[in-house]
């Protein structure tokens, strides 16, 4: 069971931050480090196709969506600490 969920849950961060340039900047704000996400913080941007803003698109299960969302959450209250400390 352990090789299972090891090899569906990917542990690399790509969901978040994408896998190569262009995601990565499609997923960033440019400012202070941080990830683009609702005005609200609560659910994924999404672009003109109604597709999610986020590092991987394929699944966009509510699920998913729920959690990814909630990582940038995480990484843009980590940016604002680590802005307040230098």
């Amino acid at each position: 069971m352990r090789l299972k969920l090891y090899l569906i849950f990917k542990r690399d961060g790509s969901v978040i931050y994408g896998s190569n340039d262009e995601v990565l900047t499609q997923v960033r704000t440019s400012q202070d480090g941080k990830l683009k996400i609702s005005k609200e913080g609560n659910h994924l941007l999404q672009n003109e196709d109604g597709v999610a803003i986020s590092g991987d698109v394929r699944n966009s299960w509510a699920g998913v969506s729920t959690l990814q969302a909630l990582f940038i959450q995480e990484h843009n209250a980590v940016c604002d600490a680590l802005k307040v400390c230098v």
